[in-house]
């Protein structure tokens, strides 16, 4: 089976699952029991806070124009170019660590990595926290978060860059650094 097949497969699987989970308590929502038992990594294994932003082409998996999870419909952007929002960051961890992202690339909690719900597959972005005035650069190799009220969710690493670990959430700037066109051009 190629990445792109068993990426969707584990979605389609951990669909199912997280609807399974979900359906022995119907007064709570399916996210709650998506994201039961997630918690943080190892911070000696962290990242450092720097990252080569490039224009990388779009991944094979993850870019559908259209998906639905949640019984949500969603939109992906055809491209990232000046795209900026502000919003609610979220991370995940070790419950994800080692799993299969939706671009096809495997889940490392201790990467600067973080989900988005439209963005094209991958793109940089500088996401600022607007409290306290720090950023940090991930690559969006992911969709989520599935949450109402959340506009990116973060690995632990990106995560523990922007001090949020405790609080679990940060008010944020999410603004675009590549948007496939160079690596587009030429392929």
């Amino acid at each position: 089976m190629n990445q792109t097949g068993s990426g969707v497969l584990w979605m389609v699987l951990s669909a199912f699952l997280m609807t399974g989970c979900a359906a022995q308590n119907p007064l709570q929502p399916a996210w709650v029991a998506a994201v039961a038992g997630d918690g943080p990594g190892n911070k000696a294994l962290l990242s450092p806070n720097e990252l080569e932003v490039k224009n990388l082409p779009k991944s094979r998996g993850g870019n559908r124009p259209k998906y639905t999870v949640f019984g949500q419909e969603y939109e992906v952007i055809d491209s990232a170019k000046g795209f900026a929002e502000w919003g609610v960051a979220s991370w995940y961890g070790k419950k994800f660590h080692g799993r299969p992202t939706a671009s096809g690339e495997v889940y490392d909690m201790h990467k600067l990595t973080a989900a988005h719900k439209h963005l094209p597959l991958p793109t940089f972005v500088r996401v600022t926290r607007l409290d306290n005035g720090q950023f940090v650069i991930v690559k969006v190799n992911d969709r989520g978060p599935f949450v109402k009220g959340r506009s990116i969710d973060l690995s632990f690493a990106a995560a523990s860059h922007l001090g949020m670990l405790d609080n679990g959430s940060a008010y944020v700037y999410i603004e675009a650094l590549s948007s496939h066109e160079t690596a587009q051009k030429n392929n």
